[in-house]
C-alpha cells in the first residue's frame, strides 16, 4: 500500500492531505475501531432485550402480564415509526441509510417482536395451537423488514426462523409433547430447503433484486444442503444412494464455485465431497473385500495431504482481479 500511495502522490493524483492520512494508516498511527464499536452495540442490544425479559420475570406480580405486553408493543411501534422516518425509499439495489443507529434499532425491533410473540403464546397458553403459525408469521415479518430496510442481519434471522418453523413439524423431538419422532423427513426437507435458498440467491443476483443478499442465501443454502446430505448418509437406509447424490451435487457446485472463485463455498463443497466419496469408497471396500481394511489408515492422511497441497498450489486462483 505504501508504494502505491506514494506513486499516486508523486503523480499528483492525490493531494498532500490524503497522502499524509494514508501514511498515518500505514504506520498504525490511526486505527479503526469501527468493527469493535459495532460489536459492542450488537451486544448491548442483546443485553437490553435479555434485561427486558428478566425485568418482566422479576416484576410480573407488580406490573402485570398485560401491561408488560403493552409496553413491548408500544416499544415496537415507536421503533417502526423511527425506522420509517429515517428509511430510504424502497429500491431493488442496495440502499444506504446515513443514520448511525438505524441498523441497531431495526435489530432491536426484530428481537422485541420475537419476545412479544413468545410472551403472548406462553401467557395465553397458545403454544400448542399457534407455535408453528406464529413462527411462519415471524419469518414473513422479518423477510419484510430485511427487504424493506435492506439489512442482512435481519435476513439471517428471517431464514433461521423460517427453517425453524419448517423444522418444528419434522423435528426428531416433539418438544411440546416430549416425544421422539422419526427423522425420515428431516434431511429430505433440509435438502429441499437448501436447493430453494440457493435458487433464491441465484435469481436475486440474475435479476438484480437485492443482489447483495446472494451471499446470505448461498451461505445458508450450502450449509443446510450439505449438512442434510451428510445426515442422510448416516440416518437413511439408502445411504449409498445419498452418498452418490452428494458426490454428484458437490462436484457440480464445486466446479461452479471454482469457476466463480468463491473460496468459502468451494471449501464447503470439497469437504462434503470428501465425506461422501470416502463413505462410498469404504462401503464398496466392505462389500467386496474386507481384507483391505488397512487401506483406511493410509487413505485418510494421504488424501488430506494431497488436498492441502492442491490448495497451496492453487491459492492464486482465488485472487480476484
Amino acid at each position: 500500500m505504501k508504494k502505491y500511495h506514494h506513486e499516486l502522490h508523486d503523480n499528483k493524483l492525490i493531494d498532500s492531505k490524503l497522502h499524509q492520512y494514508l501514511d498515518a494508516i500505514e504506520s498504525n498511527s490511526i486505527v479503526s475501531v469501527y468493527t469493535e464499536l459495532r460489536l459492542l452495540l450488537y451486544v448491548g442490544i442483546l443485553l437490553f432485550t435479555g434485561g427486558v425479559g428478566y425485568f418482566a420475570y422479576q416484576n410480573i406480580g407488580d406490573a402485570g402480564h398485560i401491561l408488560l405486553q403493552l409496553v413491548l408493543f408500544i416499544a415496537i411501534i415507536l421503533g417502526l415509526v423511527f425506522l420509517q422516518k429515517h428509511a430510504q425509499p424502497f429500491t431493488r439495489a442496495k440502499s444506504i441509510v446515513e443514520h448511525s443507529y438505524f441498523d441497531y434499532i431495526l435489530l432491536l425491533v426484530s428481537l422485541l417482536c420475537i419476545s412479544l410473540f413468545t410472551y403472548v403464546l406462553v401467557y395465553f397458553n397458545w403454544y400448542e395451537q399457534a407455535l408453528k403459525s406464529t413462527s411462519f408469521i415471524s419469518a414473513i415479518l422479518f423477510f419484510a423488514f430485511a427487504y424493506r430496510y435492506d439489512n442482512k442481519a435481519v435476513l439471517s434471522i428471517a431464514i433461521t426462523v423460517l427453517v425453524a418453523a419448517l423444522g418444528i413439524s419434522i423435528s426428531p423431538v416433539n418438544w411440546i409433547q416430549g416425544e421422539w419422532n422419526s427423522t425420515l423427513e428431516l434431511y429430505n426437507v433440509g435438502i429441499c430447503i437448501g436447493f430453494v435458498l440457493l435458487t433464491i440467491g441465484k435469481v436475486s443476483d440474475k435479476y438484480n433484486f437485492k443482489s447483495h443478499f446472494k451471499f446470505t442465501y448461498q451461505n445458508y443454502g450450502y450449509l443446510i444442503l450439505y449438512i442434510s446430505l451428510i445426515t442422510s448418509i448416516i440416518e437413511s437406509d439408502y445411504d449409498i444412494y445419498f452418498a452418490l447424490s452428494g458426490i454428484l451435487c458437490t462436484s457440480i457446485f464445486g466446479y461452479f464455485n471454482w469457476y466463480k472463485k468463491d473460496f468459502l463455498f468451494f471449501m464447503f463443497s470439497c469437504i462434503t465431497f470428501y465425506i461422501c466419496f470416502s463413505y462410498a469408497l469404504f462401503k464398496l471396500i466392505d462389500l467386496f473385500n474386507n481384507d483391505l481394511w488397512m487401506l483406511y489408515f493410509y487413505y485418510v492422511p494421504g488424501s488430506i495431504i494431497v488436498f492441502i497441497l492442491f490448495l497451496v498450489n492453487k491459492k492464486s486462483h482465488f485472487k480476484h482481479d
